[in-house]
């Protein structure tokens, strides 16, 4: 018995030292977690502190240092970036005005450090030279003939592109295409009616007129598939700005920054203005940019009929009124006029919305829209409408563009006259594979030299054309309270 007892004590007591053993051992372990963490926090605020010790040694500006000057000639160009750089010299070289060695160099060494798309078409047009802009020797080579002007210009050319497409997303959303060369207009063939379905028998007989036996899938003839196009016609945008001599010499590198930024963004603004609210129509009170008067020859929305010509004019039925008001179901009862039973606005992939800046403001007060559960969805995004209905919602700046207030009147159409009748809103709805964009001459611009008048003239085009495949590609709902 006195052995037994033993045992067991014995047992107790290999147990206790195993668990503290045990405990030890985790503890120890812990001990050194903590210590792992400790350092790597210490690191991290040591990284921290010595990332804003440089920050605050920084000039004042986007948090980054000044360009790195290679080469001393080209210390002057040190503010401008390489979209700059290019514009500069290509606005220059089609004036026929001479262009510095340094002015070449600093562009050439500035796309070689461009991370951005601009700075890759550059230097691949400079390596299909034979340039190398990390060599200076070849750099100043590129300023002979027929070694400069090739890469600046596709270098600016890009430039420009670039930012149009950034800045248009309404433009992004639709399917685009090429349009050959010589061509005024283009046909798209589209997709026509269905073949014809039939409950089908079993066949019986056989027909003597038929090698086999009596078709029994249908009528007598087989169903056709039918087909259709449509037309898209090209127009031509463009603007011209004429600078002086004296500003000439006395501001080039930054009005030439200034010129492209300006041109490159109203360029932009226009083209999705367009899109929006192109509308051929010339005659009184009856364009949806001027209800009040007539069109003015050259008006930049006598392009094509874009997104609100087509549900407020070509299929009024695609249009409706908020009757000054604004409630959530005004979204989901805009994109049911698209298509019978609403079947074209059904696919959310395909359909979006576009809204005024007034109607976003006003959106985002919903009751619907704040509610917790819609909130966290997220409906709501850095104080930006996402979506709703599960529909993506895009603000435009540019909706109503012929209104100094982009709003328009309770009819949906926009008094180009009195800008101040303009107090309502719109939701549109796009489906965007049912439009197509047609380019044929990208953004382009070119400067002539006018010695009599001391000035420069520097126009800027672009060439394309906008089509819908029917009559169901948008829909939209006006007089809407904001």
């Amino acid at each position: 018995m006195d052995e037994n007892v033993k045992d067991v004590k014995t047992q107790v007591a290999e147990a206790l030292a195993e668990h503290e053993a045990t405990r030890k051992a985790a503890e120890d372990a812990a001990k050194a977690e903590q210590i792992k963490i400790d350092a790597a926090i210490a690191a991290e605020k040591a990284k921290w502190e010595n990332e804003q010790a440089i920050k605050a040694r920084r000039i004042p500006g986007n948090g980054k240092g000044p360009y790195v000057t290679k080469f001393a000639d080209t210390q002057p160009y040190d503010g401008m970036g390489a979209a700059d750089a290019a514009f500069m010299i290509a606005a220059l070289r089609s004036a026929n005005k001479p262009v510095s060695e340094p002015a070449w160099k600093a562009c050439a060494l500035k796309l070689n450090d461009e991370k951005t798309l601009v700075g890759e078409v550059g230097r691949q047009a400079m390596k299909s030279l034979g340039i190398d802009a990390a060599k200076s020797n070849e750099i100043n080579y590129s300023t002979e003939q027929y070694y400069g002007d090739e890469w600046v210009g596709v270098a600016y050319s890009q430039a420009l592109w670039e930012m149009i497409r950034q800045e248009t997303w309404v433009l992004n959303k639709v399917p685009q295409f090429e349009v050959p060369a010589g061509y005024e207009s283009i046909y798209l063939p589209l997709e026509g009616a269905d073949p014809t379905w039939y409950n089908v028998s079993q066949a019986t007989s056989s027909a003597n007129s038929y090698a086999g036996p009596t078709p029994t899938v249908g009528p007598s003839t087989a169903s056709l598939l039918t087909t259709s196009r449509v037309q898209l016609t090209l127009a031509k945008l463009g603007c011209r700005v004429v600078w002086t001599g004296e500003l000439d010499e006395d501001s080039i590198i930054p009005f030439a920054s200034q010129l492209r930024t300006q041109m490159g963004k109203s360029g932009a603004d226009i083209l999705e203005a367009a899109l929006i609210d192109g509308d051929v129509e010339t005659s009184a009170s009856k364009s949806v940019n001027q209800i009040e008067g007539t069109p003015t020859a050259g008006d930049w929305f006598l392009c094509w009929d874009g997104f609100r010509k087509s549900c407020l004019v070509t299929t009024s039925g695609n249009s409706r009124s908020a009757a000054g008001s604004l409630d959530v179901s005004d979204y989901i009862e805009t994109v049911k006029l698209m298509g019978t039973g609403g079947v074209n606005g059904f696919d959310r992939s395909k359909v979006g919305f576009i809204i005024d800046v007034p109607t976003h403001y006003k959106t985002i007060q919903l009751p619907e829209v704040l509610t917790r559960d819609v909130y966290s969805s997220p409906t709501i995004e850095n104080g930006l409408l996402t979506n709703i209905f599960g529909y993506q919602v895009g603000v435009s700046t540019n909706m109503c563009k012929n209104s100094l207030t982009n709003l328009s009147e309770a009819t949906g159409f926009v008094d180009g006259t009195t800008s101040t009748d303009n107090v309502y809103g719109s939701i549109l709805a796009v489906r965007w594979d049912q439009w197509k964009f047609g380019w044929r001459r990208r953004m382009t611009m070119e400067s002539t030299r006018w010695a009599a008048s001391d000035t420069t003239e520097i126009v800027a085009m672009v060439r394309a054309g906008l089509i819908q495949r029917d009559t169901e590609a948008s829909a939209v709902t006006f007089y809407v309270g904001v």
